[in-house]
């Protein structure tokens, strides 16, 4: 998997898992029923680092601990700095989004 895929690949978990309207009804009733899931899913740094490792396994690469780590810190970083730039172009204060 090229790094341009991978990255992509990172944000677009990211997103499908955080806002896409696809999975809005599984992620609304897991937040309804576990605190925890519903202020990771607000967090795209939170939600980035699973997502690191989603697209890990999907990768088929073989299993490293220590890889699958560093892919879910890239994924983590990539996922937020894009999150807070999109807000930004939307005119939205990242801010106020990661509450």
């Amino acid at each position: 998997m090229d790094i341009a895929l991978t990255f992509a690949a990172f944000y677009g978990m990211t997103f499908l898992l955080k806002d896409s309207s696809l999975l809005a009804t599984p992620r609304e009733a897991l937040a309804q029923r576990m605190s925890w899931f519903a202020e990771m899913i607000q967090c795209s740094f939170c939600t980035g680092a699973h997502a690191g490792w989603m697209v890990y396994l999907l990768s088929g690469k073989e299993f490293e601990i220590r890889t699958v780590l560093l892919w879910m810190l890239a994924s983590a970083a990539f996922s937020f700095a894009v999150d807070t730039w999109l807000l930004s172009l939307e005119g939205e204060d990242p801010k106020d989004e990661e509450q």
